[in-house]
């Protein structure tokens, strides 16, 4: 008898789930009961009824979804009968899955019909609970209830897969913009006027900032050219969250419109362009919420940093049938991102030598329910470094699979260490092809980059801006530093050794300057750099030889370390020559009166 326990205990031990995934019936609000039984002959003595009352597949949720589920054990393993010791007691486990994501335990809820055997454990549980699904992408998603028993021996469940999972899914509203208020904004008007602002100015169709602008910017006119000149426009940023439902520069149905050097910080987008075609984005520096997003045509995106957002560029449908199409990306750094680029339903875009590294994801590919499939979208040239996942592809339920080419049939991409390919034959080009599936491959990966790393550096804050320093280099940079006090930049360089490395850094002005030359050290060396410069910032340039070396950059003039203590030691000593002012006439005026 003491080995039949045995046995049975080790049955427990491997525990059981039954995994499955719900399609909610096409009738709205009707329960949904299913039977699930073991089919495997070990096992066969499970069997439980599963009923699902809400949600329902005709279900809109806006933030909040109500799941109702109630669990009915018809048979499990009782151990009745079985001699001393003890047999294990018997529990159940509980969770419920949203799109493959981690699994979260439930507890059932308290009821007054709830039933339970000789040893405790509830034969008839039931679970209700109000979920946060605001964090969900909008569109269609599939929960999964998991159900199943282990028992105290040893508290091992092993889950046995024994269905095919049917999805369910749930759809959220599509946000929209709520109207950015008029007394908060600046407007370039159709007429060529400038209205909320005196910091641009407009010479015919060019308008320049003069300064820092912190409003977002309308554009209402066509064929006109916005020029940052290197300023910044800044979003109201309470360093908890970025400027809520506000884009730093919007466009609706423009034509011909190049905004171009411009640093744009903490709005929901940066750029946003709504139905328009033919306009250029152009070196401008953007974090946001979504650097640039576009549901639009025939658009140029070239030469820009998108950095620290949560999407880099978002290229989304303008409905079901029609998303953003024949736009051009090109020559951008994409890097440090959630999203680098982000394709919904977006068909025949032109992406080529974009350096797309360290995001969560380096492209995310996804197709709307029951809307056109992001398809026809070429991809060539770029460099995916770094990123957790290089290509993220959602089919959906989308009319048809996205089918997209990875290479212009002789060169594709270059894809770091994350894919294993060998060059037997030295040609720069992979041997083998790259697959993703069987719709998506890069028959001819690159082997290595074509545009070398950008570094973006953080030197700080100081009286509410902050200052980046970007590095562009062939070899890894790293431990940056910046000290006022010697009005020193330092960072490390790393490659192999005995190759030639060269450095491009992007000094802003307001940050470090130099009155006359700069030094630049190298492992205490000193080399001589070409230096360029324009109204914001240094840019300067030098080669060395590789191995592990710092580099130490040296100007003459750096911004204040302490720069909110400077009109306080101004007071102090205004304060104290008059006092001391105040306290000789004093002196003289006793002495004359006891003289008297």
């Amino acid at each position: 008898m003491m080995k039949l326990v045995g046995a049975v205990m080790k049955k427990m031990a491997l525990a059981l789930a039954l995994i499955l995934a719900l399609l909610i019936p096409s009738v709205a609000n009707a329960e949904f009961t299913r039977s699930y039984r073991s089919d495997d002959p070990d096992i066969n003595y499970t069997h439980f009824l599963l009923t699902v009352y809400s949600p329902d597949n005709n279900q809109t949720c806006k933030s909040t979804m109500l799941l109702n589920f109630t669990v009915d054990w018809r048979e499990y393993p009782t151990f009745a009968g079985l001699p001393s010791p003890p047999a294990p007691l018997m529990k159940g486990l509980y969770s419920y899955t949203i799109d493959n994501n981690t699994a979260v335990t439930v507890a059932s809820n308290q009821s007054s019909t709830d039933q339970f055997d000789p040893r405790g454990f509830k034969v008839n549980p039931t679970f209700s609970y109000l979920l946060d699904v605001s964090n969900l992408t909008n569109g269609y998603h599939k929960i999964v209830i998991t159900v199943g028993l282990t028992n105290n021996y040893d508290d091992i469940a092993r889950y046995i897969n024994k269905d095919t999972p049917i999805q369910f899914f749930v759809q959220n509203p599509i946000p929209t913009d709520p109207p950015i208020p008029e007394f908060s904004s600046i407007y370039i008007r159709a007429d060529g006027s400038v209205e909320g602002t005196d910091k641009i100015h407009r010479n015919g169709n060019v308008y320049t900032f003069t300064g820092n602008i912190y409003d977002p910017i309308v554009v209402e006119k066509d064929n006109i050219v916005v020029d940052g000149a290197g300023y910044t426009l800044q979003g109201a940023y309470n360093k908890t969250q970025m400027d809520p439902w506000r884009n730093g520069i919007m466009m609706n149905g423009r034509s011909n419109v190049t905004i171009k050097n411009i640093k744009i910080n903490s709005f929901w987008r940066g750029m946003y362009l709504n139905s328009s075609s033919g306009n250029r984005i152009i070196g401008n520096t953007i974090i946001s919420g979504i650097g640039i997003g576009l549901t639009s045509h025939n658009n140029t995106i070239s030469g820009n940093i998108i950095t620290k957002s949560g999407t880099g560029i978002y290229l989304s449908s303008l409905s079901y049938l029609v998303g953003s199409t024949y736009n051009t990306i090109s020559g951008n750094y994409i890097i440090n991102n959630v999203e680098g680029i982000f394709l919904e339903s977006s068909s025949n875009q032109i992406i080529t030598e974009n350096y797309i590294a360290n995001n969560e994801k380096g492209t995310r590919i996804f197709s709307i329910p029951f809307g056109v499939a992001s398809s026809d979208n070429l991809f060539y040239h770029n460099s995916f470094v770094n990123n957790t996942i290089q290509i993220y592809m959602e089919k959906g339920f989308a009319i048809s699979d996205p089918v997209n080419s990875w290479d212009n049939g002789a060169e594709g991409n270059y894809w770091g260490n994350y894919y294993y390919v060998v060059d037997n034959d030295g040609d720069g080009i992979g041997d083998s092809p790259i697959v993703f599936d069987e719709n998506n491959q890069d028959n001819y990966p690159l082997m290595s980059s074509l545009m070398p790393p950008l570094y973006v550096f953080d030197a700080g804050t100081w009286e509410d801006t902050q200052y980046n320093v970007y590095v562009l280099s062939n070899s890894t940079a790293s431990d940056f530093s910046f000290d006022p006090e010697a009005t020193l930049i330092k960072f490390n360089v790393e490659d192999e050794t005995g190759t030639t490395g060269f450095c491009n850094v992007t000094i802003p002005k307001n940050l470090l300057d130099a009155e006359d030359n700069w030094a630049v050290l190298v492992d205490d060396n000193p080399v001589i750099p070409s230096v360029n410069e324009d109204e914001r910032n240094t840019y300067i340039y030098f080669t060395f030889s590789h191995s592990t070396k710092t580099v130490e950059i040296i100007g003459t003039d750096a911004i204040p370390e302490f720069p909110s203590l400077t009109p306080l030691l101004i007071t102090l000593i205004v304060v104290v020559a008059v006092a001391v002012v105040y306290r000789r006439k004093l002196s003289i005026s006793n002495k004359r009166g006891g003289n008297q």
